[in-house]
């Protein structure tokens, strides 16, 4: 009687599921698309889109294509047409550089689960299957920046992966975070609320995460934290940075736009 109850616990063991990490975050995806020589060349139509590692369609993040995205072979097979939150427009009468922001939810608007994600870009300038670039990346509790070979049709791609909150443990020191204005030009002003004693540091980080500077280390005690900072513009030019907050125990990154 005692082995069979230790079996019967065993298998519910087995079968019933983990809830998995969703950990939310922002991914930065950008590349420079080339003419193949194609019919319609250099006029083609675009898709870009993140699919699970299995293959199961997450989410479009950009469709240029009016009256040709039929064309668009794989993306079609993938998305079934779905574009929810996708930036759309016309067809593109020449290649140039995509910069995308994927906020690390599906078309319900839910953060998808940690795990393996690849993203997709695809283009033709005829009435068949064109040039596809893929890149498989891991969406975890930590940063992530991949720098891919360029490819015969795609050139300067770059990947990077910044999750809401890096957690150390279950205790979350740092609490609404805001960084004001942002875009900013001359002026920073970032908040938060500290639940315990802690030692806080606050780093800018370029858009490839290589660390520019540190704007404060201290020991800092538990309420309201509040600080002003001026901008160097000699120092940071217009552009995309990273505000990264950490206390040992948790590390926060936040994108900042600085205006010209």
């Amino acid at each position: 009687m005692m082995r069979k109850l230790i079996l019967n616990v065993l298998i519910m063991a087995v079968v019933i599921p983990m809830k998995a990490q969703s950990t939310g975050g922002e991914l930065n995806f950008s590349f420079t698309s080339l003419p193949n020589g194609a019919t319609f060349s250099p006029k083609h139509v675009l898709a870009v889109w993140i699919e699970a590692e299995n293959g199961n369609f997450v989410k479009t993040l950009k469709l240029r294509a009016d009256k040709r995205k039929q064309y668009l072979y794989t993306w079609n097979a993938s998305s079934g047409g779905n574009t929810t939150d996708a930036i759309t427009g016309a067809t593109m009468s020449n290649h140039e550089t995509h910069n995308l922001t994927w906020d690390i939810t599906d078309v319900n608007a839910t953060v998808v689960a940690d795990g393996n994600y690849k993203i997709i870009a695809e283009y033709t300038s005829e009435h068949a299957q064109g040039p596809l670039l893929s890149v498989s990346f891991t969406k975890a509790a930590e940063e992530l920046t991949l720098s891919p070979s360029d490819e015969t049709y795609f050139e300067s791609i770059s990947l990077n992966y910044v999750p809401d909150a890096l957690g150390l443990n279950d205790i979350h020191v740092i609490q609404d975070v805001g960084i004001y204005p942002n875009p900013a030009t001359d002026h920073l002003n970032i908040r938060m609320t500290i639940a315990g004693q802690s030692n806080l540091s606050i780093s800018v980080y370029d858009a490839s995460m290589r660390k520019l500077s540190e704007l404060f280390n201290n020991e800092v005690n538990a309420g309201e934290f509040s600080q002003n900072f001026n901008i160097d513009r000699e120092k940071y030019q217009e552009g995309v940075y990273f505000i990264v907050i950490s206390t040992g125990k948790n590390i926060y990154a936040r994108k900042l736009i600085l205006a010209k």
